[in-house]
């Protein structure tokens, strides 16, 4: 019996290590654009590929939204320090459809900005009414700026970067206490 307590201790420490070596999965990814003007914007999402089709999407194919948290801060660059102009969550996104489409490519890690703002491979971040927003225009460009057509900005890209999960060393500290307080007793 003391032999099958140590295999389950040591079973369960070893799998425990071994979740912290490749943790290195995304559940969060952060994104930022600059324009040429000195306006941003810097924002973090984390989603779920419903269609398995390798792109998060506001709207994929069954008209469902992929995204469970998305945030976005417009800022603006004024005497060397960034003010902020305003900022956006997931519900207030939705609640603004559809003036909110985003696409994520994370097989590729590339947010899909080459089509219009509607398109499945174009974007358009807004409250459509009377704030700020950031979109792929007809123009071939990244525009900013306020939604009674007001333009801020140009150029630039979105990008994002995974932030990968961090295993955190209070919990191998708490494993370890109980796999050696296990054998003690």
């Amino acid at each position: 019996m003391r032999q099958l307590v140590k295999f389950a201790i040591g079973t369960i420490t070893f799998l425990s290590c071994l979740q912290g070596t490749l943790s290195a999965q995304a559940l969060t990814y952060q994104f930022n654009w600059t324009g040429e003007n000195g306006y941003s914007a810097t924002g973090n999402f984390s989603f779920n590929d419903l269609d398995n089709d390798g792109i998060a999407r506001a709207n994929n194919s069954n008209n469902f939204n992929e995204f469970t948290v998305f945030n976005i801060t417009f800022r603006e660059l004024v005497t060397n320090s960034l003010a902020t102009l305003a900022t956006y969550d997931l519900n207030q996104l939705q609640s603004f459809n559809p003036t909110f489409n985003f696409n994520y490519d994370f097989v590729n890690n590339v947010v899909l900005q080459t089509g219009n703002f509607s398109d499945a491979d174009g974007f358009s971040i807004s409250d459509g009414h009377n704030g700020f927003f950031l979109t792929r225009n007809g123009k071939d460009r990244i525009s900013f700026g306020e939604t009674d057509e007001t333009f801020f900005d140009f150029s630039g890209i979105v990008t994002a970067t995974p932030i990968p999960f961090e295993f955190s060393p209070t919990l191998s500290l708490s494993i370890l206490s109980a796999v050696f307080a296990i054998q003690k007793g």
